[in-house]
């Protein structure tokens, strides 16, 4: 419900937003309510049960590349949004392009090379 919602009435707040403030915050307006919404998630997964859940060590550490990755983000969004860094959408857009081919082949090879463990056989395509 929560993601239908959000799909109703996203788009008119982000306009509004936009239109009152400007893009820059109608953008940022999605970004707080992942954010939001990955908070609601972490204080209550523990109802969720003890499904998924590995050793401690290794849920702890699975964290860390998260948080860090969550804070260059954060620091670019803020650089942007105070004028710091300029941004050009055409080499943004370029580099996008590229990122994107450039992890579709490494996907796609990943999947074709990963099978070393379990060898290619008539059974694995029927």
């Amino acid at each position: 419900m929560g993601i239908n919602l959000g799909a109703l009435i996203g788009p008119l707040l982000v306009g509004w937003f936009a239109d009152r403030l400007g893009w820059r915050w109608g953008f940022a307006l999605p970004a707080l309510g992942m954010a939001l919404g990955l908070a609601q998630f972490v204080w209550t997964r523990r109802h969720l049960g003890s499904s998924g859940l590995s050793s401690s060590a290794a849920q702890t550490n699975s964290w860390k590349p998260v948080v860090v990755l969550g804070a260059v983000f954060a620091l670019i969004a803020l650089l942007a949004m105070t004028g710091v860094l300029k941004i050009n959408a055409v080499v943004m857009a370029t580099a996008a392009s590229w990122a994107m081919v450039l992890l579709g082949v490494v996907y796609f090879a990943y999947l074709l090379f990963s099978r070393v463990s379990r060898p290619w056989s008539a059974s694995a395509w029927w």
